[in-house]
């Protein structure tokens, strides 16, 4: 059957929408205004970074240029960013505040926040350069991957042949177990291509940490077409789940 669904990531809207991050929400300087633990945990830069990004003390919103949106969704946007007067490019995930705390995800941020750090020891996955917040967003600086998404390559060709297919889920497999925990929301939209066609994993806010052994996992999450039985059952959980997301991954990709 052939695929229908549509992907946030190919969107090429104006990033003028995207005003509710303007001056008006940021103290002078375009941090934020308030000093919590929360906050000291956020801001700052990866341990390891290959660009020019980490020679700079600090950054904030004023330190970019921002073109277009990449993709949206609940959780806010995705943008297209330039490091002035450098002429680099990031893709900068901003998360609205106020829906991270209504959603009960602050703990799910940081993880995220903390997965993505450790991916310097990891070919594929998405790197993390640095993280900084205005009064009302957070922000992820990553690396900008153009080859776009497995969603939109589906999109395009219809479906792969069994060789593209099975070099796709090899590959996606060899990012899952070099990451050394488990996503619970592998889909084709969060497996990226660089600019010479290799996976990276994307979007890590789904992600379980030290779920090993009898620390499983128990909360109801995922999108709903790679869902495992587990998770639909109410059953305690743990790597498996990822298995199955993997086969619908590798269906997805044949039919």
């Amino acid at each position: 059957q052939k695929y229908t669904r549509r992907s946030d990531s190919g969107s090429v809207e104006s990033v003028g929408i995207y005003q509710d991050f303007d001056k008006k929400s940021r103290a002078p300087g375009g941090d934020a205004t308030d000093c919590s633990e929360y906050d000291k945990l956020w801001e700052g830069s990866t341990a390891k970074t290959a660009s020019r990004i980490a020679r700079r003390r600090k950054f904030n919103i004023d330190s970019f240029v921002f073109h277009k949106v990449l993709g949206k969704g609940s959780f806010g946007k995705v943008l297209l960013a330039e490091l002035k007067g450098k002429n680099e490019f990031f893709a900068i995930k901003a998360l609205k505040k106020d829906v991270v705390l209504i959603d009960d995800d602050v703990e799910c941020t940081m993880v995220e926040k903390r997965v993505l750090a450790l991916a310097w020891e990891n070919p594929f996955l998405t790197h993390l350069y640095c993280t900084f917040q205005t009064k009302d967003h957070l922000f992820f600086v990553m690396e900008f991957l153009n080859g776009g998404d497995l969603m939109f390559h589906i999109q395009d060709k219809g479906r792969f042949d069994l060789y593209r297919a099975t070099c796709m889920h090899l590959n996606t497999k060899i990012a899952h177990l070099l990451l050394n925990t488990f996503c619970r929301d592998l889909k084709l939209d969060n497996v990226m291509l660089d600019k010479e066609g290799h996976i990276k994993i994307a979007d890590f806010g789904m992600c379980k940490e030290n779920a090993v052994g009898e620390h499983k996992a128990s909360t109801f999450c995922g999108t709903p077409d790679y869902i495992a039985p587990e998770i639909l059952q109410g059953l305690r959980y743990t790597f498996s789940v990822d298995w199955w997301s993997f086969g619908v991954l590798l269906y997805e990709m044949l039919i």
